[in-house]
């Protein structure tokens, strides 16, 4: 029992934001969240599809929240994505900033790296422009799990994402599982 992505979030708004996650296996999930520790505001999931999404609403403009995601097995195995962070989208008078990426595909390694560093500058979104597999059609759901989530993970637990598909992302099939986007 593990967490093949994520969590991470994505339509960020200035009310709210989408979160998603995969567990290996369905699982009940516990969200907790709030602007200072303890948490006071919880959200409870019974189990599903093992990709999973919630929108925390009702919240503030422009302020920074902390979350914890708490994910049951059926085996009562417990997976706790520690103490996270995002910051809700600001108001339309105020000035932001935003990290623009593209085609990490097949280099975890290097989308790590990359992310480290749109991180250090504390953007209020990510637009990531394409190819963010390499083919990650239905059959390819492996590069996924082991390259685009492990690369990109950390930053997309913090900042949310607004993904374009590129020709790497073949079918679309993860592409629309894993994303929850504007119309």
């Amino acid at each position: 029992f593990q967490f093949l992505a994520g969590p991470y979030l994505h339509l960020s708004t200035q009310h709210g934001v989408n979160l998603a996650w995969e567990t290996s296996t369905p699982a009940k999930t516990v969200i907790e969240y709030g602007t200072q520790e303890p948490l006071d505001r919880r959200l409870a999931l019974p189990p599903g599809d093992p990709i999973q999404t919630a929108t925390l609403e009702g919240l503030e403009p422009e302020t920074t929240y902390f979350y914890r995601l708490r994910a049951t097995g059926a085996d009562g195995k417990t997976l706790d994505s520690g103490l996270l962070s995002f910051k809700t989208a600001v108001r339309s008078e105020s000035p932001f900033t935003f990290a623009l990426l593209g085609d990490p595909e097949t280099r975890p390694h290097i989308g790590r790296r990359v992310a480290e560093l749109v991180w250090d500058e504390r953007p209020d979104f990510a637009l990531n422009v394409g190819d963010l597999t390499d083919g990650g059609e239905e059959p390819h759901k492996w590069q996924w799990n082991f390259e685009y989530f492990p690369g990109l993970g950390a930053l997309h637990q913090r900042v949310p994402v607004f993904p374009v598909p590129g020709n790497g992302e073949g079918d679309l099939y993860w592409y629309k599982r894993y994303h929850q986007l504007p119309e």
